[in-house]
């Protein structure tokens, strides 16, 4: 056991805090956005899966295959992606809303049911993954902030959920007050036993006004970010609700690009998530005859190839 695992909490937690320095965040450094393209789609669920099969939480049979989880073609999944100035990929982190087919905590935390009810809103964050490079530079925070913004002052989400590796947990508590919801469990699709935690949006909301106090380069304090004015580096999508969120899920293209010709995802589909799909035209589109159209693998540079191949799930919510 680390120095910094035998700390109490009332120690640990204030020292996890300081080394986050919202203050000396670079706000022109990076950019994050939605995805969109092929391109940006690939890349991010690639890095994942480099950067789990770094941690050991895949195979290294795994390399060069995209991470995707049965949840990422839904209307109600969003994907975010960071860029640094050469709009080189350096990050990415999924936000999956709770649906009729639910989110994928579900599957190992049951329990997370018992939020639901009446003015609840339930939102999962996962597939959380930096490079290597850029592993303590603030793009993760940014990432974050991006994705809370969009939840409670876009989605109107009232609860957010997560699953992390044991040695995460204290940092997801001391940075935004994440609480357990069990013990540990472990994930059949990934070699790790995982924690999930669950934060209340409006809690959280408190707790970073009440242990930011120092503002951005930008001159606002990080809850105004987070709430009100995302960084101009955060690009998102002008939703309101939900039905206009509907307009930036993943193409019927992509996604038989992604989920047939490039991994075997299509075919791990669980009848509840298909029979949700064929509810719309959308979904018609996207389960018709799959591999009869080619969608061209974008060629990744060798520059990018490399920050995916170093890349890390330090601070990662699966």
């Amino acid at each position: 056991m680390s120095f910094f695992g035998k700390l109490p909490r009332w120690a640990l937690d204030p020292l996890i805090r300081s080394k986050a320095s919202f203050h000396t965040l670079d706000l022109e450094r990076y950019r994050v956005r939605v995805a969109r393209r092929l391109e940006e789609y690939d890349a991010a669920f690639r890095l994942v899966s480099s950067a789990y099969i770094a941690q050991g939480y895949l195979p290294a049979s795994f390399a060069g295959k995209p991470w995707i989880t049965p949840f990422h073609p839904l209307a109600e999944c969003v994907v975010l992606v960071a860029y640094d100035l050469n709009d080189e990929l350096v990050g990415t982190m999924t936000m999956t809303l709770d649906s009729p087919v639910g989110m994928p905590i579900l599957g190992y935390y049951p329990e997370v049911a018992a939020l639901r009810g009446p003015n609840r809103k339930l939102v999962e964050f996962n597939s959380l993954a930096v490079v290597g490079r850029c592993k303590s530079s603030g793009v993760s925070q940014l990432m974050v902030m991006a994705a809370y913004h969009l939840a409670l002052r876009r989605l109107g989400v009232t609860d957010c959920v997560l699953e992390v590796s044991p040695k995460a947990q204290p940092l997801y508590r001391a940075l935004f007050n994440f609480t357990p919801l069990g013990s540990p469990r472990m994930r059949d699709d990934l070699e790790i036993e995982v924690v999930g935690m669950h934060g209340d949006m409006i809690g959280m909301q408190g707790f970073v006004r009440k242990h930011y106090t120092r503002a951005m380069s930008s001159g606002l304090l990080p809850i105004e970010h987070y709430v009100d004015c995302p960084p101009t580096c955060i690009e998102l999508p002008p939703v309101k609700n939900m039905a206009e969120l509907t307009r930036w899920r993943m193409s019927p293209g992509i996604f038989r690009r992604l989920f047939v010709q490039a991994s075997d995802r299509f075919a791990t589909l669980n009848d509840h998530i298909k029979g949700y799909l064929r509810q719309s035209h959308y979904g018609q589109a996207m389960l018709a005859t799959t591999k009869t159209l080619e969608y061209p693998m974008p060629r990744i540079s060798p520059i990018s190839r490399a920050l995916v191949d170093n890349s890390t799930a330090s601070f990662v919510a699966l």
